[in-house]
This record gives C-alpha cells, sequence and structure tokens, in this order.
C-alpha cells in the first residue's frame, strides 16, 4: 500500500450508514487504485495551476494596456504625433491578442478540470492501465480526449506566457522611445530655433529656399548649393553628406502662398530629371501646403521623397532629424545647429 490505511482518518459524516459505506470502500481501496486516484488528482492540480497562469497572463496584458493607454496620452500631450501614435497602436493589438488567447486557454484547461473533477468517486484505474487491448484503448482515448490535451495546452500556457512577456517589453521600449521623442520635441518647440508654420507661410519663395538650406546644413549637410532660380535645372538646394557618408542630397523649394494650393506632377518630373543631373542619391520636393494624388504617385513610383505641411511642421517646428522624418539612415552625426533657421 501507498498510504497504510491506519494514516489516515475518514471524515465522520454523523452518519452511522454513510460512515459505513466509507469503511466498506476503504476496505477496497487497493494499491492500483490509490495510485490512479493520485494521478487524477495531479493533473487536475496541474491543469488548475496552469489556469491561473493564464488568468495571470491575461491580468498583465490588462495592466500593460492600461500603462501604455496612459504613456500615450501623456506622450501625445508633449507633441507625439499620429506616425508614433499608429506603432503603438499596433502594440496594443498584439495585447488585446494575448488577452484573448489567454482567455481561451483558460477555457480549455477549465474543461480539462472539469472532467477530471467529474471523476472522482469512480474506479479510475482503466485511465492509467497498461494492460488494454486495442477496443480498450480506443475507447479510452475517446473518452479521455480532453486530459490528452494536457500536455498541448502546458505547452501553449508556455509560449504565451513567452510572448505576452516579449510583447510587454516592447510596448515599454517603445513607449520609453515615445517619451524621448515628446521631450526632445518639447525642447525644441520652447527654443529659438523653432519655426511655426505661420512664420514659414510669410516667407516668400526666395526667404523659403535659402530657410531650407538652413535646415539642410543643420543637418549635417555640406551646403554645395543654396537657392534657385534661372538654371538651377531642378535643384534648388544641394548638400553633401560628410564621410564616409557622402550622400548627396538635392532639395526642391515649392512656396504656395494659398492654402488650398498643391504641387502637382510636373515640378515632380524636374526633380526626377535634376536628380541625375546632380547625381543626388536622394531627392526631396519640400513645400508649406500638399501635393496632388498624381504628384504623390509619380514620387512614389521614382524614389522621390515629398514633404508636405505636416512633414515641415516635424522638421521645422518639432526639431525632428530630416532623415527620420523621410525615414532614411542618418547621417554619421547630426551637430548642433550653426545658427537660427530663419
Amino acid at each position: 500500500m501507498i498510504i497504510g490505511k491506519g494514516d489516515l482518518q475518514p471524515r465522520d459524516f454523523g452518519h452511522r450508514a454513510l460512515n459505513k459505506l466509507m469503511g466498506d470502500l476503504i476496505s477496497e481501496v487497493d494499491q492500483e487504485w490509490q495510485l490512479a486516484a493520485v494521478y487524477q488528482f495531479l493533473e487536475a492540480w496541474i491543469a488548475r495551476r496552469h489556469i491561473r497562469t493564464a488568468e495571470q497572463i491575461g491580468q498583465d496584458a490588462d495592466q500593460a494596456m492600461k500603462e501604455l493607454t496612459e504613456g500615450l496620452a501623456t506622450a501625445h500631450n508633449a507633441f507625439i504625433g499620429d506616425r508614433y501614435e499608429s506603432r503603438s497602436g499596433l502594440l496594443l493589438d498584439d495585447l488585446r491578442a494575448v488577452r484573448r488567447q489567454a482567455s481561451h486557454l483558460e477555457s480549455e484547461l477549465e474543461q480539462v478540470r472539469r472532467w477530471q473533477n467529474g471523476q472522482l468517486g469512480y474506479d479510475t484505474r482503466w485511465l492509467y492501465s497498461r494492460d488494454l487491448d486495442d477496443e480498450d484503448r480506443d475507447a479510452r482515448e475517446r473518452q479521455t480526449s480532453e486530459v490528452a490535451k494536457l500536455g498541448s495546452l502546458m505547452w501553449r500556457v508556455e509560449q504565451l506566457e513567452k510572448r505576452a512577456e516579449d510583447v510587454k517589453e516592447t510596448g515599454l521600449r517603445e513607449l520609453a522611445t515615445l517619451a524621448g521623442v515628446g521631450e526632445r520635441r518639447a525642447a525644441f518647440f520652447a527654443s529659438e530655433l523653432s519655426v511655426s508654420l505661420r512664420a514659414i507661410d510669410t516667407f516668400g519663395g526666395r526667404r523659403f529656399e535659402q530657410f531650407i538650406g538652413t535646415l539642410v546644413e543643420d543637418e549635417g549637410f555640406l551646403i554645395e548649393r543654396c537657392g534657385g532660380g534661372k538654371g538651377d535645372k531642378g535643384g534648388d538646394v544641394i548638400g553633401k553628406a560628410p564621410q564616409p557618408d557622402r550622400r548627396r542630397l538635392l532639395a526642391q523649394c515649392k512656396f504656395l502662398s494659398s492654402p488650398d494650393g498643391r504641387i502637382g506632377s510636373q515640378d515632380i518630373q524636374i526633380v526626377n530629371s535634376a536628380r541625375h543631373v546632380y547625381d543626388a542619391q536622394i531627392a526631396v520636393v519640400v513645400t508649406n501646403q500638399g501635393y496632388t494624388k498624381d504628384a504623390r504617385e509619380f514620387a512614389a513610383e521614382q524614389g522621390i521623397h515629398l514633404l508636405d505641411r505636416d512633414g515641415l511642421r516635424l522638421w521645422a517646428t518639432l526639431g525632428d532629424p530630416l532623415m527620420e522624418i523621410l525615414a532614411l539612415n542618418p547621417l554619421p552625426a547630426r551637430p548642433a545647429p550653426l545658427r537660427l533657421p530663419a
């Protein structure tokens, strides 16, 4: 016997017939029955423990979503644009997916636990017997299909736990990045270097070109040409990155007085030709307004970058690096601004 009959004292039900029934059952229990009952209990216990694990994963995902949402609200107040919020929106979607999977696993594990609890009080030696013919073994597998999934469920819980931790860590890193960007933008916005769109709209064409040239220089490019006019061949500002980068940037500056003004595809075609003339690896058109649909489509086809009013605000008003805005590799080092960009 695994457990001697004298080692445990059965419960006194206060009812003679029930106490006798319990005694009779105990006298019939053999070693295999006891061992089967232990197996059964431990399987139910494992399922119950992993139910708690799945519940904790879900709760952690809820807390992470709350922290990320609150952090995003704070970051938004610190000049974070939609481009950063959209990335964090994907992280929130990942956390919601983790939450849904955790709830599903809780349900499946609960089915295993309930099935095992439903067998309590029965002779369950057949569940674990090695001495079964094929027919009995097939019958057992059909009846115990929920329990047979236990190993697979454990693996899924472990994988979900790892994924939840990865998503949470990624979210915290993104949130820290958002906070850093927000602080950087807030500091630049409060400085004398920040130039508002309202101020830019008063510049006029010539001053706008000089202004963009200053911004390009403050990015770290060595200015080879600044200011368009007759014979510029579509290149208002030409800058070359310092060694070891050596990329050349061509900027075409398009100042529009009307808020409804839009740059058309013909202007983008001129830039497309100009970048070959100047051997420019980076071609960008900058305007204080916007672009037509045809202009955007042509620029996308030719790999020409378009900086509209929103992009100009990020660059001139909030101080974002141009290479970051254009999603290009940064220069080796971005120097401190040399002068007021106005």
